[in-house]
């Protein structure tokens, strides 16, 4: 069900959030801390089919890609990217779904 899957990403999102404690995300944050799969997981959100759903994964995504050492290598960049391009994100019509991908996009680059 895709409201349980959205739910889920922004618990994770949330969960992220709690362990920055207020300090800016500067990928000081290891993965496993936040939720033991989480950088193995993150590619595979972003295949989402659910409109609603999948901005909630883009958004926990862009968090991750600025929060945890685990975005940080250029495999794991990668993987999200392809994750990104191959999804249906780039080929949605709504315009908050394309502007959250162009976030992370822009994101992926920078590392």
């Amino acid at each position: 069900k895709w409201h349980v899957r959205k739910e889920c990403y922004v618990f994770l999102l949330n969960k992220i959030l709690s362990a920055l404690a207020g300090s800016e995300p500067q990928n000081q944050l290891e993965g496993q801390d936040v939720y033991g799969h989480l950088d193995s997981i993150i590619p595979q959100i972003l295949k989402e089919k659910n409109a609603v759903a999948l901005d909630a994964a883009i958004s926990l995504s862009t968090l991750y890609a600025d929060s945890c050492i685990g975005a940080c290598s250029v495999e794991a960049a990668t993987h999200i990217m392809l994750s990104l391009a191959k999804g249906p994100a780039f080929s949605s019509s709504r315009s908050s779904t394309l502007a959250l991908t162009e976030d992370l996009f822009l994101k992926l680059i920078e590392i």
